[in-house]
């Protein structure tokens, strides 16, 4: 062996090796028992992040676990084309580096250049994958927009608006004014801003006449969207406004008559309890809009500028027509308070930019009747979430379901299977493009300008990666798959719309289990980030440290659910430490290999209590390792080992073997040998799906074949008796205290363990 080990050469060599053995490869024509997962596949916008090495590394120690167990193993890889968030990183790429627009080139010269970019994306990240050490099956690796996944979506699309669930109409939608596009509630994030609470004063309306001497205050932190106003709501609980119910106020700036009504949905406490309600840019007014049959106005468009409104604020922006509008409040004298907070404003998660409720003409899935399975589904734990809270998470997400926004106004991303034919305003639903008209054979037929959500594509992402909607051999083992593991934080976006669609288009569960690993955060409770700069670059650890170095690290901190909290510089400190122990693990597997001697291998046969106690602690660590991976306790499963290897292994057994490797005695050359080497063995066997590099290459040292699909080891069984137990229990404490200077009696030792008192404390 190399006098030090060498990371990079090692990682590279044994890479190349797997992939040309096909070792990763699923047979879907082997008898044996299928172990699949399917991978949450990465947005091609840029490099990984060290959320997703957590993710895959988690992945890939369950994954290589099963492969040595027998199964026959899929880990299904796969890039997502990512609609919003690709379309906004290329158009700001594009206007950097080139100096130019989407509008300025046009859309179809614009997704060349997308496409150019994905592709370049999408190999730097199978490059990254592959210097983790991932095992997936690249053979099967599938892009969203690929052929199959596309096909697959205009037949979801087309079945469901067979059945009446798809329908497109006019909807109140969040609007992002710099993506120009709708998104959905899932795709937006809320932020914490300074503002002001604006209490406006709405003039009564007594038989027609304004009453100069009273009138109703109204609380609001957007006074630009009072030019929409429709009515003046109040709780009917509220005593104060008991009266006001019924009567008409006067919309100061335009002088309209709007009612004022009773709404269960008022906050009595908010304000004054009297609030402004704006139809067209409001959620929350809206559906009391459609409870009391409000007029809807638009007062701002998709641009966020002002329309529909006097001439002094027509295409102004929100924040110009705000002053402008505040300004005048002030003049008329009717502005009676103004008062800071700090409220959470609605942004999109892709750009930052605050989002403008509109009314929009979109698609939508109607998602009551798709929900219903999946609840019975998820209560019936036919899917298991690990931890368990996110249970009640997904169900409570699922009962309070609204219908799903599924149109964008983007150019990237599948194009709806819809098209349009001037002599009908009925649109033509067709999964392959029709060259003339069914109705009157006109071949001047458009498709569809909007695109679908990127969400919907992935939904059925667990089937259509495995071919359908044609009934593959992959779909037909493969599917369900066992476990998906992924983050919290897209629970309602991906799992909970992946459980209804494989119900819906499968009639069974995508996967068994859910388990949600934690997310990385920073000292402060952050999201470690790129552009927060508060994380750590996976790539540069893996180049400094060795990508085993970096597995292990993300493993000891991998617990279900559990957020890993630590500084930029404690989690580089923690890679850092598992590189050491890299070396560690190495340096005493070369002392073994080079001090012992080559054995067959026949069964351990323990002559002493040493022997006994180091395989019974190889049988306790096996069956630990086996047990938590089962249970995906990741962060004990390393920890075992790690307790294993350093502080039994090599601080006693190692430590105690010594004495027979370095005798002259060749019996006690040969026992020693046995031991250690068949020791090793399985000790690599437990490691290889932590550290699948080092593992490989030690195994290789030891005069074995292939560590990847070597057999798991199994637990041997040994008499190590209470007596045995209390025995090298006191050994142990002896030779500690002898080491530290104190003087601690062995006489009621047995004579070997007198002698290893002996030997070890000498």
């Amino acid at each position: 062996m190399d006098q030090k080990y060498n990371a990079r050469k090692t990682e590279k060599k044994w890479y190349a090796h797997w992939l040309s053995r096909g070792y990763f490869q699923a047979d879907n024509k082997s008898e044996e028992k299928s172990f699949t997962m399917i991978m949450p596949p990465p947005n091609v916008t840029g490099e990984l992040h060290l959320g997703h090495v957590l993710q895959h590394t988690i992945t890939d120690i369950l994954i290589r676990a099963k492969r040595m167990q027998g199964y026959d193993t899929l880990w299904l890889p796969g890039t997502d084309h990512a609609g919003i968030q690709m379309q906004g990183t290329m158009e700001k790429k594009l206007e950097k580096e080139e100096g130019k627009t989407r509008a300025e080139i046009g859309d179809q010269a614009f997704l060349k250049y997308i496409w150019k970019w994905a592709r370049i994306y999408e190999k730097s990240i199978l490059k990254q994958s592959q210097a983790l050490g991932e095992s997936a099956d690249w053979s099967r690796k599938t892009f969203t927009l690929d052929p199959g996944p596309a096909r697959a979506v205009s037949e979801e699309f087309v079945r469901l608006y067979n059945e009446g669930l798809i329908y497109k109409g006019p909807y109140i939608v969040h609007y992002c004014t710099r993506c120009l596009t709708a998104i959905t509630d899932l795709e937006l994030e809320y932020k914490e801003r300074e503002g002001e609470l604006y209490y406006i004063e709405y003039p009564l309306l007594e038989e027609g006449s304004v009453n100069n001497e009273s009138g109703i205050i109204v609380a609001t932190t957007r006074p630009e969207t009072m030019l929409g106003d429709t009515a003046v709501a109040v709780n009917p609980d509220d005593q104060r406004y008991k009266n006001l119910v019924g009567k008409k106020a006067l919309l100061p700036l335009t002088n309209r008559e709007i009612p004022i009504i009773a709404d269960p949905s008022v906050d009595i406490k908010f304000g004054t309890g009297a609030v402004k309600v704006t139809p067209g840019h409001d959620l929350g007014d809206y559906a009391i809009g459609e409870r009391h049959k409000l007029e809807i106005l638009t007062v701002i468009d998709r641009n966020g500028k002002m329309v529909n409104v006097p001439k002094e604020y027509q295409d102004l922006t929100t924040k110009q027509a705000r002053e402008i509008i505040i300004k005048n409040l002030k003049e008329l004298g009717v502005l009676e308070n103004t008062e800071k907070i700090i409220h959470n404003l609605a942004v999109c998660e892709r750009c930052r930019t605050v989002v403008e409720p509109q009314i929009s003409v979109q698609w939508f899935v109607k998602m009551k009747d798709l929900a219903r399975p999946a609840i019975a589904a998820i209560r019936e734990e036919k899917v298991k979430f690990l931890p368990e809270r996110y249970k009640k998470q997904a169900l409570d997400w699922l009962e309070n379901i609204h219908d799903w926004c599924i149109s964008r106004q983007l150019v990237w991303g599948h194009q709806m299977p819809v098209y349009y034919c001037d002599c009908s305003d009925k649109p033509i639903i067709s999964a392959i493009k029709p060259e003339s008209c069914p109705l009157c054979e006109s071949k001047k037929i458009t498709q569809e300008k909007d695109v679908l959500d990127t969400w919907f594509s992935s939904g059925l992402w667990p089937f259509s990666a495995l071919g359908w909607p044609e009934n593959t051999l992959d779909l037909k083992k493969y599917y369900p798959s066992d476990v998906m593991v992924t983050a919290p934080e897209i629970l309602y976006l991906w799992i909970c719309r992946m459980i209804m669609l494989g119900l819906k288009f499968r009639q069974k569960i995508p996967f068994k289990t859910v388990f949600i690993h934690g997310t990385l955060r920073d000292e402060e409770g952050q999201k470690m980030s790129k552009s927060r700069g508060n994380g750590v670059n996976p790539l540069e650890m893996i180049d400094k440290y060795g990508a085993d170095g970096v597995r292990f690290a993300l493993a000891q901190s991998s617990y279900p659910g559990r957020d890993i909290k630590m500084s930029k510089q404690a989690m580089e400190d923690k890679i850092r430490a598992s590189r050491n122990f890299t070396t560690k693990i190495y340096n005493a597997s070369k002392l073994i290999i080079e001090k012992t001697k080559p054995t067959p291998d026949e069964k351990m046969e323990a002559k002493n209590i040493a022997d006994r106690w180091i395989i019974y602690r190889l049988n306790y660590t096996t069956s630990k390792i086996t047990e938590y991976l089962e249970t995906y306790q990741i962060a004990k499963a390393a920890s075992r080992f790690y307790k294993f290897f350093w502080n039994e292994l090599c601080d006693w057994y190692l430590e105690i073997a010594k004495e027979k490797i370095y005798s002259e005695d060749a019996e006690k050359q040969k026992q020693a040998s046995l031991i250690l080497r068949q020791i090793l063995r399985d000790t690599l066997k437990l490691l290889h799906p932590f550290m699948p590099f080092l593992s490989e290459e030690i195994y290789h040292n030891l005069g074995k074949k292939d560590l990847v699909i070597s057999p798991w080891p199994k637990v041997n069984n040994i008499d190590f008796s209470p007596q045995d137990k209390q025995e090298f229990k006191l050994i142990q404490e002896i030779v500690t205290a002898k080491r530290m200077g104190k003087k601690m009696e062995a006489e009621s030792l047995s004579e070997e363990g007198q002698r290893i008192v002996k030997y070890l404390g000498s």
